[in-house]
């Protein structure tokens, strides 16, 4: 059998491209599934996350705020009480040493997710936390930094925050 040498390399050359091909085809497969199952875990944590309630990503609803501005001041007419926030536990979204305009709370008064109040804990300490959830006679309240919150009955509620005066 007589072999053309052009050929023989033609045919050699043509092997191995098709082997490099077959390779590399391979690889890329595998890399792109690999890339859609890290995209399909990060897409399902996220979901996860923005359907969790405890995930510190609730902010609170608009709170109209009925002012006068004067040569001698400014005057907040539906705020009836302040005082500055002592302590870390609402960060990043109301700082230590913030001033806290606030409207006492009565029953019936409404409660939306998200509304910040203040209650009394069980020593008598004024605490003030982001509602979470509303249930018939408790809520459940958390700290923006903090990972845990707590239920607290309505009758333990003596203030609803309308207003942070970042000072």
């Amino acid at each position: 059998m007589i072999y053309d040498k052009n050929q023989f390399k033609f045919n050699i050359a043509f092997l191995l491209v098709l082997f490099i091909s077959l390779s590399l085809t391979i690889y890329l497969s595998a890399r792109i599934n690999s890339l859609n199952n890290k995209y399909q875990s990060i897409n399902g944590t996220v979901e996860s996350l923005n359907d969790n309630l405890n995930y510190n990503q609730i902010q609170a609803p608009k709170n109209d705020i009925d002012f006068i501005l004067t040569t001698t001041g400014l005057t907040i007419s539906n705020a009836n009480d302040y005082g500055v926030l002592s302590g870390p536990s609402m960060q990043p979204t109301i700082f230590d040493g913030n001033t806290i305009i606030q409207q006492k709370y009565f029953e019936g008064m409404e409660l939306k997710l998200g509304d910040i109040i203040r209650y009394t804990n069980n020593q008598g300490e004024g605490i003030i936390h982001r509602i979470r959830g509303i249930y018939a006679s408790t809520i459940y309240v958390q700290g923006d930094s903090l990972n845990t919150g707590e239920k607290v009955p309505k009758s333990r509620i003596t203030h609803k925050i309308i207003c942070v005066l970042y000072t």
